[in-house]
């Protein structure tokens, strides 16, 4: 049995000894013990009990009921009433203060551990329950809004598709070259727009849902960043920005490499979108050991304190379009924090207006 705290209030010395005596024994930690509920009172916050023995009938101003009642209102402890003996009304406040049990005088031993040890296991439990509760809560809140965003990102390319494939459709005839190119152009934009949000919320859905395999293996981090780069050299030319990996050829991680390359290529593409023409963006090592800290550093229009503090909040998404006009959903960042930190990492931005942006990932070692 591990060292829980006991706190005892008992105003009689003899009952109080041989309670201290009967704990110890039973691997209990004693924390204090008091004979008036004005002393408990006093005296709890510093002790940090993990539970209270209080004896109902106290010497004092307030007995053991009232001091329980003062207690609950700023800690949650558990709490047994010691008694030999009460009357019904007695009984019935003793009740209305939510006691974890009773434990009658003269007791034995077997019956102190016992009846201690189920209060303790029922009050884990309702902690338990209490967090997941609490978590629930938020995480169903997060949901909403995230779902309500979703909803309008979602919005805003259908009504660019419809819009533009019915001037097309209606005016056709009516319609130059250039004119049809240009409305053309506008719906792959679109449709691309259309294509990142539907991905990127399938692959939030299956990492909620525990649907997205997770495999960590020796991973070559310059390997990476060249194939990402790679994938988005497209990007970055149209904007004559310039990606420099100084990542050395040695450096390997213990990492998921399909949730690597996804969250390098949502950085990077963060990283053009927001970056003048002519730019130049930079993945760097910072730290080696224990983990690998990752830099990607750009030197675009970086974003205010108020902005950077709700990157990561699915229930605060925020989009913003980019140097040239770029879209996006506000996903890519959340869905970044959720895998970096499946493989032990964390992710965290510096940025400044007008200053630039630098991500940084820390990612175990191999």
């Amino acid at each position: 049995m591990s060292k829980e705290k006991i706190f005892i209030v008992e105003d009689e010395t003899i009952i109080s000894m041989e309670l201290t005596h009967r704990l110890i024994k039973s691997d209990f930690q004693i924390v204090g013990t008091v004979t008036s509920g004005e002393e408990a009172i006093k005296l709890i916050s510093s002790a940090k009990p993990d539970l209270i023995l209080m004896d109902i009938f106290l010497s004092g101003e307030i007995d053991g009921i009232n001091t329980a009642e003062e207690i609950r209102k700023s800690y949650d402890i558990p709490i047994i009433y010691i008694t030999a003996f009460a009357d019904e009304k007695t009984l019935n406040r003793a009740k209305a203060t939510g006691p974890y049990g009773y434990i009658i005088k003269p007791f034995d031993q077997k019956d102190l551990e016992t009846t201690i040890e189920i209060a303790l296991y029922k009050h884990k439990t309702e902690l338990k329950l209490k967090e997941s509760e609490e978590r629930l809560r938020n995480l169903n809140a997060a949901k909403d809004k995230f779902f309500s965003i979703v909803a309008h990102d979602l919005k805003s390319p259908f009504q660019g598709l419809l819009g533009y494939s019915s001037i097309l459709e209606e005016s056709f005839d009516e319609l130059d070259r250039d004119e049809i190119k240009k409305f053309i152009s506008h719906i792959t934009s679109a449709t691309k727009n259309l294509y990142n949000l539907t991905s990127q919320l399938l692959t939030w859905s299956r990492l909620q849902t525990g649907r997205m395999e997770f495999n960590p293996i020796k991973s070559n981090l310059y390997n990476i960043v060249i194939n990402v780069i790679g994938h988005l050299s497209s990007n970055a030319r149209v904007k004559g920005i310039k990606i420099n990996n100084e990542v050395g050829v040695g450096t390997f991680v213990k990492a998921d490499e399909m949730m690597l390359n996804i969250i390098l290529e949502n950085l990077l593409s963060n990283a053009i979108k927001f970056s003048m023409t002519g730019g130049i963006i930079t993945f760097l090592i910072q730290k080696e050991y224990p983990e690998i800290t990752l830099c990607i550093r750009d030197n675009g229009i970086g974003m205010q304190e108020s902005t950077l503090i709700k990157l990561f909040r699915i229930d605060e998404s925020h989009t913003s379009k980019g140097t040239l006009g770029e879209e996006g959903t506000g996903l890519g960042l959340i869905l970044s924090k959720e895998m970096i930190e499946k493989m032990n990492g964390k992710i965290y931005i510096e940025s400044k207006l007008d200053a630039g942006t630098s991500v940084y990932l820390t990612i175990p070692a191999d």
